[in-house]
């Protein structure tokens, strides 16, 4: 547990760590019921279900190929 979750009272912090972004799509997938804040390279959106949350990360991905190609 880090310090920030220690200071607002974080109890079920799950630290996860893999190559790449291959751990997310299993933990957005464990967390159906709920909704999801995102911070993009431009914009923070907050109240995503699943199927926005997985386009917005699928476009973040996007955009990041095309800055390191170019």
């Amino acid at each position: 547990m880090r310090l920030i979750d220690f200071i607002k009272k974080r109890k079920d912090v799950i630290e996860i760590e893999s190559e790449g972004v291959n751990s997310t799509i299993p933990c957005i997938h464990e967390f159906e019921d709920r909704t999801f804040a995102f911070k993009g390279i431009l914009k923070k959106y907050n109240g995503l279900d699943i199927d926005r949350l997985l386009e917005r990360l699928q476009d973040a991905l996007n955009s990041m190929l095309v800055q390191l190609v170019t």
